[in-house]
């Protein structure tokens, strides 16, 4: 071929916390506007803390009962407008410097529960929550791109704008 044009997109990142994968589908989502309804009147954590997070976070207090915002530092990433909306807003419960260190439940009825560990004081709870929105990224779909194609530091393929790479005939 004279030219390869590439069109591999990008998935969402996960954690990596047990029990991530086996709910997955079954309480675990990564898309609120996708499915945000399957909890309505419910209660629901989102993990992270940049703006997707906080946009997510915002639109599904609009659909659960409440809302736990879980986020590994003390200050978020996202907008500062978005920040204040979510503290302001009553349905939803910021806790920061924590971490998910399991997501639990029945795999034939879906999530209960997620274990945490505050970070800073290693303190360990466990959060009654009927799903968990995951919202920290995405990565891309480019493993099986040669090696010399130039890549930014997250791993998307560089392009000019004209969709041009670093490869000749490489778009």
């Amino acid at each position: 071929a004279k030219a390869v044009v590439l069109c591999s997109g990008a998935r969402y990142k996960r954690v990596g916390t047990p029990g991530e994968e086996l709910f997955t589908g079954r309480g675990v989502s990564y898309c609120a506007l996708c499915d945000g309804n399957f909890f309505k009147g419910k209660t629901v954590a989102v993990i992270g803390g940049g703006n997707s997070a906080l946009e997510e976070s915002l639109y599904l207090a609009r659909v659960v009962d409440k809302l736990n915002l879980i986020h590994r530092r003390d200050d978020f990433r996202g907008c500062k407008c978005y920040q204040d909306k979510c503290e302001i807003n009553p349905k939803v419960n910021i806790i920061r410097s924590t971490v998910v260190d399991e997501i639990k439940g029945d795999p034939f009825k879906g999530v209960t529960s997620v274990a945490l560990t505050n970070v800073k004081t290693g303190a360990k709870s466990e959060l009654p929550v009927d799903g968990v929105f995951v919202v920290v990224g995405f990565e891309p779909v480019a493993g099986f791109v040669p090696a010399d194609l130039g890549r930014d530091t997250a791993g998307f393929v560089i392009a000019d704008c004209e969709l041009r790479t670093n490869l000749p005939g490489f778009f």
